[in-house]
């Protein structure tokens, strides 16, 4: 949920879901914690927000190209 996120974070839930919608904007030091809670490193994160595979994840990781949906 939400809260156990915002919670395994350390950042208020209500942030939490105001970065959820958009509504604001995150500062590195608060990506990071947020990474860091999915498992992720801040870059990481940025690269699957983006579409983008992280490097090691596929040939195309290495290209920097978006990644595609099979098909």
């Amino acid at each position: 949920s939400q809260d156990a996120y915002a919670l395994a974070t350390g950042l208020h839930r209500t942030y939490v879901g105001r970065v959820e919608r958009g509504e604001v904007n995150v500062t590195l030091a608060s990506a990071d914690r947020l990474a860091r809670a999915l498992g992720l490193t801040a870059g990481a994160l940025v690269m699957a927000a983006e579409g983008v595979d992280p490097p090691g994840a596929g040939p195309e990781a290495t290209s920097g190209r978006p990644s595609r949906a099979p098909g």
